[in-house]
């Protein structure tokens, strides 16, 4: 063989190597998911075999994330003799810290477990948070039972209160959170437990009772059943939802443009005639209604189904039998 062809031969092996070790190289991820206190190699790289758990960098808190330059790795990765890829000509890597949240009704029982050295009855109070948007979580193993509150200011008059929580975050670390809010009073209302259709009476059976906070509620909503039942909604109502007056009305025991019994009652004297209502009416409406024969009006209140009483003792008896 010729010393020309040799020298290809050895080029071509070493190229082919270093294209199959270029090829099966560690490559950098674009973020990473971890459920511990720290970041690791492993974390960052897919495919790395060797020195899986070399300490990168301290974890963020549960629920948080942390960005890893890649330029950070240059140096570490040299002096572990750790040969890298990136692909994707990343700069950074986004860590994503896994955590527990802690869900709002726990954070409200240890704001109420406080509020008992202020008040004997708490259970008729609710918590609610100003900052609404933060969230807290807890790394994996961990529950409320080792959330600890460090201070708490709570103004009686006002309900407000400020509240200064030490959160685990793993590795015998904590950190501290503050919440703001304020205590509401709870009251109940009744509402309707099914969907009544308009022109149906509700009867007590069609309600329940459900808690709300009191600074929620308007004045017109109603808070009594007695206000409710037996009358029917204008429309259809959210069932578990606050009822206002505006919603309901007296059912039509008599309709527009239908035939109704005109009743006269005074003393023994007792007369009937047939009229034509000229409005909608229910129980104890005044309604205005026209003589079938006479074609001429008067003043009724609705008395039953179909059925209309005289309310002016002057009325012509005349005017009846006509």
């Amino acid at each position: 063989m010729k010393a020309i062809d040799r020298i290809f031969m050895i080029f071509a092996f070493w190229v082919l190597c270093g294209t199959y070790a270029f090829a099966n190289m560690p490559d950098l991820k674009p973020r990473a998911y971890v459920d511990s206190d720290v970041i690791t190699m492993g974390d960052l790289f897919e495919g790395l075999e060797e020195h899986h758990d070399l300490w990168v960098a301290d974890a963020p808190a549960p629920g948080a994330r942390k960005a890893i330059m890649a330029s950070s790795l240059v140096s570490l990765s040299r002096q572990y003799g750790i040969y890298w890829d990136n692909s994707r000509k990343l700069r950074q890597v986004i860590v994503f810290r896994e955590g527990d949240q802690v869900p709002t009704k726990d954070l409200k029982n240890i704001i109420k477990d406080r509020l008992d050295q202020y008040s004997a009855n708490t259970s008729n109070r609710d918590v609610t948070f100003y900052n609404k948007g933060s969230k807290i979580f807890l790394p994996k193993g961990y529950s409320t039972q080792d959330i600890s509150l460090d201070q708490f200011q709570y103004d009686q008059q006002s309900g407000r209160f400020t509240a200064t929580l030490e959160i685990p975050i793993g590795n015998d670390r904590s950190k501290k959170t503050t919440l703001k809010g304020q205590t509401v009073d709870i009251i109940s209302i009744p509402t309707l437990a099914r969907n009544v259709q308009p022109g149906q009476p509700i009867s007590r059976a069609d309600i329940r009772w459900i808690n709300v906070q009191a600074n929620r509620i308007s004045r017109n909503v109603l808070r009594s059943p007695d206000e409710i039942i037996g009358l029917t909604p204008k429309r259809n109502l959210k069932t578990l939802a606050a009822v206002r007056g505006s919603d309901l009305e007296r059912p039509s025991l008599v309709k527009k443009g239908k035939l109704v019994k005109i009743v006269y009652n005074a003393g023994k004297i007792s007369l009937t005639t047939v009229g034509r209502a000229l409005e909608n009416g229910g129980q104890g409406d005044s309604i205005r209604v026209m003589n079938i024969s006479s074609k001429k009006t008067m003043d009724t209140i609705v008395s039953g189904a179909g059925e209309v009483s005289v309310i002016s003792a002057n009325t012509d008896l005349a005017f009846l039998n006509r």
